[in-house]
């Protein structure tokens, strides 16, 4: 599939590219107002255990993968990790790996719902992978996933992971560039 880029005021780079199975077996799946008064929305499910160390090291890979590429580091966005959570318990309530949330979303509405004013914004999902290191080298070596985190124009990023019914972690990686 190839990437669009849609403009109808704020722009989203969405990359639905399935990503290979991880070596070892499995079956993982990726498909790929900033107002600071505003309140952060919640969760709809909690994140696993191992959320806030997955978090970490999703960050501290995207930044060495920019760097390689001599591109500024992204900073974790509370506003954007919030987001990325909420539509990580989306997809994984729904044994998903869509950019369409269930209620029809997009990630540019959801963007706005959480008051987050942007300029480009990237969303990658995947599902399956069960460590922060197997997921970002999953997304790093799909062109269209690795072309999301190294968007140069994108600053800010957030990770969301959540457990499916069926035990398998489901993740959402938004990147955006805040206005």
């Amino acid at each position: 599939m190839l990437a669009a880029v849609l403009c109808l005021g704020s722009c989203v780079m969405v990359v639905p590219v399935p990503l290979p199975l991880p070596v070892g077996g499995g079956a993982p799946e990726t498909r790929g107002a900033h107002a600071a008064d505003a309140p952060v929305p919640a969760a709809t499910c909690p994140a696993p255990p191992q959320a806030a160390a997955a978090r970490a090291e999703v960050l501290a890979g995207a930044n060495a993968a920019r760097a390689a590429q001599g591109l500024g580091p992204l900073a974790r966005s509370p506003r954007l990790e919030a987001v990325a959570q909420g539509h990580a318990c989306d997809i994984a309530a729904r044994d998903s790996v869509s950019h369409v949330g269930a209620d029809g979303s997009t990630l540019v509405q959801r963007l706005a719902r959480a008051g987050y004013r942007h300029g480009v914004a990237a969303e990658n999902t995947g599902r399956g992978y069960d460590s922060a290191e197997g997921v970002l080298a999953g997304w790093l070596a799909s062109p269209g996933h690795r072309a999301n985190i190294l968007t140069a124009a994108v600053r800010e990023t957030g990770l969301g992971l959540a457990r499916g019914r069926d035990g398998r972690l489901h993740w959402v990686l938004v990147l955006a560039e805040p206005r």
